[in-house]
């Protein structure tokens, strides 16, 4: 039980670093007219990545539908647009 909390709280970290790291990029102003989709989900995956695990950790159904919306929001995008 300890490991999982252990892990829950380094993949919480992490979520707040990528968290800072979207914030940042997020085009503003004319940019914002004109995004380039991939480019923004390249920065945003790592962020949807690390919240599919996090919430899988969890124990409640809310939190694995919300899991099972984020995958395929991934696939989906992942297949829009290739690494």
């Amino acid at each position: 039980m300890a490991d999982h909390v252990h892990e829950f709280d380094e993949l919480s970290q992490q979520l707040a670093k990528h968290a800072q790291q979207l914030t940042a990029h997020a085009p503003k102003g004319k940019a914002a007219n004109a995004i380039d989709i991939c480019a923004y989900w390249k920065i945003a995956k790592p962020f949807v990545e690390l919240v599919i695990k996090l919430l899988g950790k969890l124990p409640f159904k809310w939190a694995k539908d919300i899991v099972t919306g984020l995958q395929a929001l991934d696939e989906a995008m992942s297949t829009f647009c290739p690494a």
